[in-house]
């Protein structure tokens, strides 16, 4: 999987090479696309990753916007917000 085939705000059921599968929602990368950091929606954590940790991990299908979802990212952003003040 290429970094760049990912788009910001969307959500993705990805497998990684752990064998683990979840949906993951992209909330930024690096401009050269070389990192990505990810919010599992399972775990409820996020976390950055490189182009080399995910050239093995597939990308099994793009899950439809739910008001859920939307809400997440909203907290998820606040949050974010809060750590940087």
């Amino acid at each position: 999987m290429r970094i760049s085939e990912l788009k910001i705000g969307r959500v993705y059921l990805i497998e990684v090479p752990e064998a683990y599968i979840s949906d993951f929602l992209v909330m930024t990368k690096t401009f050269d696309e070389n990192f990505v950091k990810l919010y599992d929606l399972t775990e409820r954590q996020e976390k950055w990753y490189s182009q080399d940790e995910l050239a093995a991990a597939k990308i099994l299908g793009e899950v439809v916007w739910d008001e859920k979802v939307l809400e997440l990212l909203k907290k998820v952003r606040c949050v974010e917000g809060a750590e940087d003040a």
